[in-house]
């Protein structure tokens, strides 16, 4: 297969230039621009935009993630005229500050239009969200795109942030090291609840039926803090919602080592987007060959990787402890166990629609044998299909599949499947049923 080449906006706009000019008159000439967009005092009702299908709301990290991590889906929704919303938590800004930002956001903006086919003409307004600031763009031809960039500290790789910002990040302040975090331009302080609150209000007015997140789960390894820290806080955020979206997840630095999956037109497609994007990202590639030269870039450009359907993540405690997947204990796979609760990837969860409990490495909780039988995480794709019926969640909280039911076996931390009973209809202060398990935070 030949490379992909970059792509410059080649993509015929659906509408004349000409139209796109004449709506930047309508809303001020100074509210619109090519590429860049100023701030200025237009109140456009984004929020209220009509759609005919889906509303889409990503939430990320950086200027980037959406494009190499949640594409082609994302080139679907466009294609489509989906609504879709794009949230940014980081300035995406590697301790340089303002001027690497804004180079940033000019080159999202760019890769939208492209990819939408329209001309790189957005309008801009600054809207409160539960007292903080916030800026909003829409594609002045398609104001059902639209970006938002609340501008916080990139937290850098591993979370311990940059100098030029104290060394501030989305983690620590998740983890209550930090009791606020500062955006790069200063415009607003977030205290851990306001950052959840924040992002509630802008799912609230924008109400997507399909929530897009980064792996807040780090179970497949080698992942950005400020990927899973974005996607954390936009989960706690979604629970306070009316009407939950579904909820898909997508992989990141990750996929690299996994099988390519996507076909090769829509490789082009996004290594295109990414290219056009890099060109004003000042720390990356300028064109295509020292793009394919930087061969992360690339590799991520063939292949997404996403749990869809997500119903819940996070921990799942038993009497305060957490189920956790142990050394390999038999051969049919990891064994797991009840431990102390401590936020590592072995300790992490997500149920989906479909019945699958995934755990680390993203393989699924599987149940062996008779009843009481010993769970075991293997690929989800294994072929058994006895072993592989699908979980549920109880109301009461029980987790069951084939009609047994996961419980904490009474000699100490072993878990075990056996036939569901009710739990009692009332315990002893302090006291957890065995087979009943709430998902908590990480």
């Amino acid at each position: 297969m030949a490379n992909p080449q970059a792509r410059s906006p080649s993509r015929q706009p659906r509408r004349p230039v000409a139209r796109a000019l004449l709506a930047c008159f309508l809303v001020g000439l100074a509210a619109c621009t090519t590429g860049a967009v100023r701030p200025d005092d237009v109140r456009a009702p984004f929020d209220q935009i009509e759609c005919d299908g889906p509303r889409v709301l990503q939430v990320v990290a950086h200027q980037d993630d959406d494009i190499l991590f949640m594409s082609p889906t994302l080139l679907r929704h466009l294609d489509a005229e989906h609504c879709i919303r794009t949230v940014y938590l980081t300035a995406g800004d590697a301790g340089d500050g303002l001027a690497y930002q804004a180079g940033r956001e000019a080159g999202i903006e760019a890769a939208y239009a492209n990819m939408v086919g329209l001309p790189n003409l957005w309008v801009e307004h600054l809207h409160t969200y539960e007292g903080h600031l916030v800026r909003v763009l829409a594609l002045v031809d398609a104001p059902r795109v639209s970006l938002v960039f609340l501008g916080l500290p990139d937290g850098r790789t591993k979370g311990q942030g940059f100098e030029r910002f104290g060394f501030a990040s989305l983690e620590k302040l998740w983890r209550n090291e930090l009791p606020t975090l500062t955006s790069v331009d200063a415009r607003n302080i977030f205290t851990r609840e306001g950052l959840i609150g924040v992002l509630a209000a802008i799912m609230e007015a924008f109400d997507p039926t399909l929530l897009a997140l980064l792996d807040p789960m780090r179970f497949h390894g080698n992942e950005h803090s400020d990927h899973a820290f974005s996607a954390r806080f936009a989960y706690l955020a979604q629970e306070r919602l009316v009407r939950a979206p579904r909820i898909d997840i997508y992989r990141d630095y990750n996929i690299s080592d996994e099988p390519i999956n996507i076909a090769a037109a829509d490789q082009q497609t996004k290594w295109s987007s990414f290219v056009l994007y890099a060109e004003h990202d000042l720390k990356l590639c300028r064109d295509a060959a020292t793009c394919l030269a930087n061969s992360p870039y690339f590799l991520y450009s063939q292949r997404e990787y996403v749990i869809r359907d997500v119903l819940y993540t996070g921990s799942l405690r038993n009497d305060g402890a957490c189920l956790t997947v142990i050394d390999h204990a038999a051969a049919a796979g990891d064994s797991v166990a009840l431990a102390p609760c401590q936020d590592v990837p072995s300790q992490a969860w997500a149920l989906t629609r479909a019945g699958e409990l995934r755990g680390l490495g993203g393989r699924c909780l599987r149940l062996a044998g008779a009843s009481p039988s010993a769970p075991y995480l293997a690929s989800c794709a294994e072929p058994a299909v006895a072993h592989a019926a699908p979980w549920s969640r109880s109301a009461l909280g029980q987790l069951s599949a084939r009609g047994q039911c996961l419980a904490a076996a009474q000699e100490g931390q072993r878990v075990i499947a056996t036939p569901c009973t009710d739990p009692p209809s009332s315990v002893q202060p302090n006291q957890w049923p065995a087979n009943t398990w709430a998902f908590g935070e990480f």
